[in-house]
């Protein structure tokens, strides 16, 4: 949730009020990283939201390949360091 349009201010959903134990950050390295094709993203929030996620997740989805995983988690160590 790094991406700016124009001008604007982008203002995280997690950080108002009493939303951080309801708010779900989503990210995919096609968008972040120009990645098209790669299928690799993330989530994070609260716990009890993310493990509900893990379950819908695990029967409706495939498996990005182990290298495509790999490359993705590198680079958002670089974006982050």
């Amino acid at each position: 949730d790094h991406y700016l349009f124009g001008q604007r201010k982008h203002h995280r959903m997690a950080l108002v009020d009493g939303m951080a134990e309801r708010t779900l950050t989503i990210g995919s390295a096609s968008k972040v990283f120009s990645l098209t094709g790669w299928r690799v993203g993330w989530i994070f929030g609260p716990k009890d939201l993310v493990a509900a996620v893990g379950t819908v997740h695990a029967y409706n989805s495939y498996c990005a390949p182990t290298p495509l995983q790999d490359g993705v988690a590198s680079a958002l160590e670089e974006m982050s360091a």
